[in-house]
């Protein structure tokens, strides 16, 4: 996972938020909350979709915040069709 620590920090100040604060509203501990942030410890799904509901992102934010990555339709599609052939 490639976390966009930018966009991240951005989504914070948008909705007026600490880390700490983050962190206590998804049930996980602070410095927990930076490890995965720093990349020394993965997010659990349920910690992104948490996180995602807190800073209210869509789907495609989602993408940005936790994969760094934009898709479009036509990319997933492309890529889902690459994933069976190589199959």
């Amino acid at each position: 996972m490639i976390f966009n620590i930018k966009e991240f920090e951005k989504k914070l100040i948008d909705k007026e938020l600490n880390r700490k604060e983050l962190a206590n509203r998804i049930g996980i501990a602070p410095n927990t909350l930076s490890m995965k942030i720093d990349g020394n410890s993965d997010f659990k799904i349920k910690e992104t979709i948490a996180i995602a509901r807190e800073l209210g992102l869509n789907d495609t934010e989602f993408m940005m915040l936790f994969f760094n990555k934009k898709l479009s339709l036509n990319e997933s599609h492309e890529e889902e069709s690459a994933a069976r052939e190589a199959m």
